[in-house]
């Protein structure tokens, strides 16, 4: 739906892709995946992906990148809240309750 302002047609399941990216960056921000080749926490390679389709938004492609973003978005928001609920820890604690920087 995000995509239908910026383009004509589309067709395709990478703003799903991309909320399941969210939702997992929400709930298990430090889950090590590789993402370009390199090991990395999951909100660091959602945040690359984020800047990678932001980026997009200004150069003319077929790739929905408003659909990512949204789909991302989405998947946050939509996980956020169990992970508030169920008295996850922040991104910048580690288990012992001491600040991480």
């Amino acid at each position: 739906m995000a995509s239908a302002v910026f383009y004509p047609s589309s067709l395709g399941a990478s703003g799903a892709i991309y909320g399941i990216i969210g939702a997992l960056a929400a709930t298990k921000p430090r889950m090590t995946v590789w993402a370009f080749g390199v090991p990395m926490p999951m909100f660091v390679a959602s945040l690359l992906w984020l800047a990678l389709d932001f980026g997009g938004l200004f150069y003319t492609s077929s790739v929905a990148n408003a659909a990512h973003i949204a789909g991302l978005a989405t998947g946050i928001a939509a996980a956020f809240p169990g992970r508030v609920m169920d008295g996850s820890q922040d991104l910048l604690q580690n288990r012992s309750g001491a600040a991480q920087l």
